[in-house]
């Protein structure tokens, strides 16, 4: 009604993910068009290169093992077991030059063709701002000196990659919820839709703690977490697989960041003590039955961590 007194509806200048690396959950997919998508900042870098910048050729790590059958697990940048950024200790720590956000761990494997090769999942792509086939320019990672690393916490978003073989159910599940007219949940203030699959919480966080493990995070990552794909730990997700995204991530405790002038975070290296929070995406925790439950992106979080929640 607001807009209409305003003379009518305006227009939003915004950009949908596009192309092969786009893992955007259980959102509806854009209509695919002629042409590709590659960062800007992916190019110039790639016309501007530096003494210690490697140009690599991005391979796609699924195929690389489908077709020569080695075991690449995700979360890792996969290089040429000579190439020279991989240090003595057989890995290191690599980002795109020109100043990117995401820092890959780096190993190597003999599945990788050449030196001047990269193997990277799908997700680290997408993080990564990189397609298949195209040429980027890696170096290896120096942490700046006048930064915190460590990790005081971390906040993670979970909702469903794609529907499980589940029966799907609606998100209220009692018939004294209310909804209003633009169906949103007014007695749990969440937005309403559908349930695709429930996952225990407290079977995900340490899955996912030891999938963080000396891993550097940086704000709106994405990891994805799958069963069997990415190891039996996670047989209690069966059919379901998950879309993780970091939304926060802290170097100084909450008390200490609201006072503290110009702080802001954007990565750092999850540590033994880092905590980690985890819920459903856009539920910022709710108590039933002394349970913190969060509800978002077609999954129903029970035992969640989530701030203002119940661990």
């Amino acid at each position: 009604r607001a807009f209409e007194e305003k003379g009518g509806p305006s227009m939003v200048n915004f950009k949908m993910s596009r192309g092969p690396n786009s893992l955007m959950g259980v959102a509806t997919a854009p209509e695919e068009k002629e042409g590709s998508y590659v960062s800007t900042r992916v190019l110039g870098s790639r016309h501007h290169k530096s003494a210690e910048a490697h140009p690599l050729r991005v391979y796609c790590s699924e195929k690389l093992a489908r077709d020569t059958g080695a075991s690449l697990p995700r979360g890792v940048a996969w290089l040429h077991p000579t190439h020279p950024l991989v240090s003595n200790k057989g890995y290191a720590h690599i980002t795109l030059e020109g100043g990117a956000d995401c820092v890959l761990r780096a190993s190597v494997s003999p599945a990788v063709p050449s030196t001047d090769a990269i193997a990277l999942a799908d997700e680290d792509r997408y993080n990564c701002h990189v397609a298949e086939d195209q040429t980027a320019n890696f170096v290896r990672f120096a942490p700046p000196a006048d930064e915190r690393h460590d990790l005081v916490d971390v906040e993670i978003e979970a909702r469903v990659m794609r529907p499980a073989d589940v029966a799907e159910r609606d998100i209220a599940t009692s018939s004294s919820d209310i909804s209003d007219e633009d169906g949103d949940d007014i007695e749990r203030g969440r937005p309403a839709g559908r349930i695709f699959a429930e996952v225990d919480g407290a079977l995900l966080l340490p899955a996912l703690r030891k999938r963080l493990v000396d891993r550097w995070l940086c704000v709106g990552e994405v990891l994805t977490l799958s069963y069997p794909r990415d190891g039996d730990d996670l047989a209690f997700l069966e059919g379901t697989s998950l879309r993780m995204r970091v939304s926060r991530c802290d170097t100084i405790d909450a008390t200490d960041a609201a006072v503290a002038l110009g702080y802001h975070c954007y990565r750092g290296c999850v540590v033994p003590d880092t905590r980690v929070y985890v819920h459903a995406v856009d539920d910022p925790g709710a108590e039933d039955g002394g349970v913190c439950v969060t509800v978002g992106g077609g999954l129903r979080l029970v035992n969640s961590n989530a701030r203002g929640g119940r661990a």
